[in-house]
């Protein structure tokens, strides 16, 4: 069996795969958002009720479109941009670098996809350049669109790389949120996490 013939065969099994991943990655949220004390008002119950009520159908039809139209690269842009949206990274690294002193495994990864939002920004462009067939315009407009996209994929990198820096340099502050601060240590500002290696 070839290569072409097991990509569209398994391409189903992948966009469930990825489908359960974003839905999980969204419920996720939920009870980190209540151990950092961010929970909204209506406590954990309500939040996981709204976040199951929109996550549910976002990552069904991503999933849908991915595994029914395994080559149009919508579905999986789609469920890309959502893992990404809903990913707990923030919360993850405020649980880690402000509560468990940077002990927790990979809140060095949180730190990096939380500072790397810019990406998900471009992916919503190359989207909207693709949709609905897949294809970047076939007129004078497609040298345009690689130009901005490529031009707006280094923006994203550049501006993605203080998560990257902070990771590299031992040095990760994170607020309350769970965003990088860009503070030196400001009395109770931020909280420097320590590394579980040398």
């Amino acid at each position: 069996m070839s290569m072409m013939t097991r990509a569209p065969r398994a391409a189903p099994v992948v966009a469930v795969v990825l489908g359960v991943l974003t839905l999980g990655a969204g419920l996720a949220s939920v009870p980190l958002d209540s151990l950092i004390h961010q929970a909204g008002p209506g406590g954990l119950a309500a939040d996981l009720l709204f976040t199951a009520a929109v996550m549910v159908p976002a990552a069904g039809i991503g999933t849908l479109l991915a595994a029914r139209r395994a080559r149009n690269p919508v579905g999986w842009m789609l469920l890309a941009i959502f893992l990404l949206a809903v990913a707990p990274a923030d919360q993850y690294a405020a649980l880690d670098y402000r509560m468990h002193r940077g002990t927790l495994p990979l809140g060095w990864l949180a730190v990096v996809l939380g500072a790397a939002w810019p990406l998900f920004l471009l992916l919503i462009a190359v989207l909207l350049w693709l949709f609905p067939d897949g294809r970047l315009p076939a007129d004078r407009r497609r040298v345009t669109a690689v130009i901005a996209l490529t031009a707006g994929g280094l923006l994203g990198l550049a501006a993605s790389a203080s998560g990257v820096a902070a990771v590299i340099g031992h040095d990760i502050r994170v607020n309350a949120n769970g965003s990088l601060t860009t503070e030196q240590g400001g009395p109770g500002a931020s909280c420097t996490g320590r590394w579980p290696w040398p």
